[in-house]
């Protein structure tokens, strides 16, 4: 083995793969038993905060045009707009994926 602060030491890990005495040839092998599964999927994190699942399995967003210039709309206009709506059919397929990771 290599002599010195940064040769590797039976037991040390790096990375993922844990180094031990006497493994020299055979971490290629066992590479995939010592990883595990495959990484899980990732909700896209601005979608989570975007989008709702009802119970009944409909995907609710917030209307848009409800930040600035809200003086000049009228009451009934706000209020409207600060309701949830239902996703439209055309956007369903991309919300559904980009929520994907977290088994929505």
């Amino acid at each position: 083995m290599q002599e010195g602060k940064d040769a590797p030491r039976p037991g040390r890990r790096f990375g993922k793969v844990a180094l031990a005495a006497g493994t020299a040839g055979t971490e290629g092998a066992h590479l995939l038993q010592l990883l595990g599964a495959m990484p899980k999927m990732k909700t896209h994190s601005g979608a989570k905060k975007r989008f709702r699942k009802t119970a009944s399995g409909k995907l609710r967003a917030r209307h848009a045009f409800t930040s600035h210039n809200l003086g000049k709309k009228a009451a009934k206009r706000k209020r409207r707009l600060g309701r949830p709506v239902e996703l439209s059919r055309a956007d369903h397929h991309e919300a559904r994926s980009l929520l994907a990771g977290r088994g929505r």
